[in-house]
């Protein structure tokens, strides 16, 4: 590393991978207008990090854009003289420690993806192998777990994040905005990818588009069995992190099969298919924020919604349908709308099952579904009774006219409710 240049900020050059790294900070926050504002009060003191005969910004974008909007005739630099895959490495890592609260699960991901591929050791290697020139000096190779603690993280959910890059684009994207978490998102990412896209598929857009729609675990595991790809445990052993049993353990030495490779920058090669050979399956950032597979065209969209229409109009399905609503109809509640809330949901739901091929899968899927909502009625149910009860008998004959009439609205809903499962179990 040379002393401090001076420098016109013109001929600096932003780092192509700076947008996968991290989030950018935008001109109306906060943070972006204190730093603006130290600029122009104080200069740049911190100089930004340069890589030599490139003139690529490893550290600093933000300060860059900064004085160019602000017509800066020069910025301090630092140069560091080092390869594209340590600029790259030393990028994410300076990235990261000026940010250190990026929400953006996706981008985390592919951080901890370029820090493996450069400090990590590979199966079967060892910490004398090739080093890299970190910012203080040479960098030692480390274990998974060793760098996992540099994150202050386990590494049975840094690997979590780690899958998420075998997602295809669109559930990545989902990931990005937080309806698909880390911990689902691993469990997909045991599916091809044209399951994958099945899965993606099988969500109405106009659910995706809901502020509080968010996909859950079990959903993710019971689309995982029922395509057949992985099998999915659902109880999880405090030692076995499932969803990262498809990673090799590769810089930990716990692996069954060594592989060898001259080059550390193949880190994150060691996967398997399911014929047991070693895939490249997240290789590259290119997978993150590529939009070139759209969902699926307005036709095909049709074409799901039409047989989610006829799956749920089957004998016996319209049969429950129609017992439903005639209970609905005895207490007074507003046909069509009851009608129609109910009879979509119910669509939606078969939407994620006229994709599967297997009907015993469809059945089984739909089921597992019944079973986690069934679950969670019962504890809605334990709050309705160590709620309300405990504060009815406090209060005793002493409710006004308006408290009255809410309370015995809630007794008819919940006797229409009773009477409805009832019926429809018989």
């Amino acid at each position: 590393m040379d002393d401090i240049a001076f420098i016109d900020p013109q001929t600096l050059i932003p780092h192509p991978d700076r947008d996968l790294a991290g989030s950018t900070l935008r001109k109306e926050e906060g943070k972006f207008r204190l730093i603006k504002e130290s600029v122009e009060t104080d200069g740049i003191n911190d100089p930004l990090k340069i890589q030599a005969g490139t003139n690529v910004i490893i550290g600093g974008h933000t300060r860059h854009r900064i004085a160019l909007e602000l017509g800066l005739p020069e910025v301090p630099v630092h140069y560091y003289d080092v390869n594209d895959e340590t600029a790259r490495y030393l990028m994410v890592l300076d990235n990261h420690k000026r940010t250190g609260d990026e929400k953006d699960a996706m981008k985390l991901s592919w951080t901890f993806k370029i820090v493996v591929k450069s400090i990590g050791i590979p199966h079967g290697g060892s910490r004398r192998d090739e080093v890299v020139e970190g910012e203080a000096g040479p960098v030692g190779r480390k274990t998974l777990d060793e760098i996992a603690a540099l994150f202050d993280m386990k590494k049975s959910n840094f690997k979590r994040y780690l899958a998420l890059l075998k997602l295809i684009p669109q559930l990545q994207e989902l990931v990005s905005q937080e309806k698909i978490g880390v911990k689902t998102g691993s469990i997909l990412s045991r599916l091809s990818s044209e399951n994958q896209r099945k899965v993606f598929d099988s969500i109405p857009p106009d659910r995706i588009k809901k502020a509080d729609y968010r996909l859950t675990e079990n959903e993710a595991k019971s689309f995982v069995e029922a395509y057949g790809d992985k099998e999915v445990e659902v109880q999880e052993n405090a030692g076995n992190d499932p969803e990262s049993d498809r990673i090799v353990e590769a810089f930990d030495g716990s692996g069954d099969e060594s592989v060898e490779s001259d080059n550390p920058a193949d880190g994150l090669r060691w996967f398997k298919d399911d014929e047991g050979n070693n895939v490249d399956e997240i290789d590259g950032p290119s997978v993150i924020a590529d939009h070139s597979h759209p969902r699926q065209s307005v036709v095909d969209q049709a074409k799901i919604a039409l047989a989610a229409d006829q799956y749920v109009k089957s004998p016996s399905r319209n049969l429950i349908f129609a017992q439903a609503c005639g209970v609905d109809v005895e207490f007074g509640k507003e046909g069509h709308i009851a009608i129609k809330k109910m009879e979509g949901a119910a669509k939606q739901i078969a939407c994620q099952l006229v994709l599967m091929e297997d009907e015993d899968k469809r059945i089984e899927f739909a089921c597992k579904q019944l079973q986690t909502a069934i679950t969670k009625q019962y504890d809605r149910i334990d709050r309705i009774d160590s709620e309300l009860m405990p504060l009815r008998i406090v209060v005793a004959d002493e409710m006004n006219p308006a408290l009255t009439q809410l309370w015995d609205e809630l007794c008819v809903a919940v006797e229409r409710v009773g009477k409805k499962l009832a019926m429809v179990a018989r």
